[in-house]
């Protein structure tokens, strides 16, 4: 199971119709692209745009919704816990 969380500002204008991310899928292949807020930058300036990867082996989804929910719950459990204890470099 492959999860990517990424930020979303409310205030923010992002691109495409407001979207922060988009998904291009073609036969076996899927992209995953999160966009960042629309920004002006003046020279000199920079800006981030943070995402996180997580790959879990053996996910068990189980045969119904809720068996499904209640796996995903755990995965994004583990997902925060990861980003708290991350370095504040890394965590912002």
């Amino acid at each position: 199971m492959f999860i990517k969380p990424f930020g979303w500002e409310p205030w923010a204008t992002y691109p495409d119709f407001g979207s922060n991310n988009e998904l291009y899928a073609a036969g076996d292949y899927l992209e995953i692209e999160t966009l960042g807020p629309l920004v002006t930058l003046a020279p000199g300036e920079r800006t981030t745009h943070i995402e996180r990867w997580f790959l879990f082996r053996d996910v068990d989804t189980g045969h119904s919704e809720r068996e499904l929910y209640d796996a995903l719950l755990t995965l994004l459990e583990t997902t925060d816990r990861a980003i708290s204890r991350a370095p504040p470099d890394i965590a912002s």
